[in-house]
């Protein structure tokens, strides 16, 4: 994984979501130690959403940058019934 934000750094570009999909409760019915597993190690699949870097910042910016944690998403607030 390390060198994969490597090499998109290089390229110029900033990762800003990075997952690994595990299985679904459903599975579990399936085959339960493989659920079990896969539940705890994800191997096969790592989605990566990368977009452009600034032009111009040096590669090792960018690879700081990449490889943090997206910024925290403020909670939406709750509707309050109006009569």
């Amino acid at each position: 994984m390390e060198q994969t934000c490597e090499e998109l750094a290089e390229a110029g570009f900033l990762i800003k979501r990075l997952r690994e999909p595990r299985p679904t409760p459903d599975a579990a019915a399936l085959d339960p130690e493989r659920y079990a597993r896969l539940t705890r190690e994800p191997t096969g699949f790592l989605a990566i959403c990368a977009v452009p870097g600034p032009r111009g910042a040096p590669s090792s910016w960018r690879s700081r940058a990449a490889c943090a944690a997206p910024p925290a998403r403020p909670r939406p607030r709750a509707r309050t019934a109006t009569a």
